[in-house]
């Protein structure tokens, strides 16, 4: 299927948005996050890279980048946070890769919140 730059929709790039702010905790820095990862995608698109899944590949870039982003801030990730949630999230066969991320990124702040709460 050819993929065009028609496919990174207002709807991906809202879920970029939202999954960028979530790890970078800031709506400016998020944005630009957002800006850098679609302009990444863009170009190979334009260069006729064509992925066989699109929002999978989607979010290898996102994640690619944003510890791109981190390393530019100087920011350390803890292992958890980049190999549990990305790498480890089971998807059930009803489940988009999107939706499966996010649902590992809400069991992520949950695990936060408790273990900031002294439950963990």
């Amino acid at each position: 299927m050819k993929m065009s730059v028609t496919t990174l929709d207002k709807g991906r790039l809202q879920k970029l948005f939202y999954f960028s702010l979530k790890k970078t905790g800031n709506p400016h820095e998020a944005e630009e996050l957002v800006q850098e990862t679609a302009f990444e995608m863009i170009k190979m698109l334009n260069r006729g890279y064509e992925p066989d899944n699109f929002n999978a590949w989607m979010w290898t870039v996102a994640k690619k980048r944003y510890a791109r982003w981190c390393k530019g801030k100087q920011i350390k990730l803890s292992k958890y946070e980049l190999d549990d949630v990305f790498d480890h999230t089971e998807i059930a066969d009803d489940e988009s890769v999107e939706d499966a991320i996010l649902s590992g990124d809400c069991r992520l702040i949950l695990f936060r919140q408790q273990k900031n709460r002294g439950h963990i």
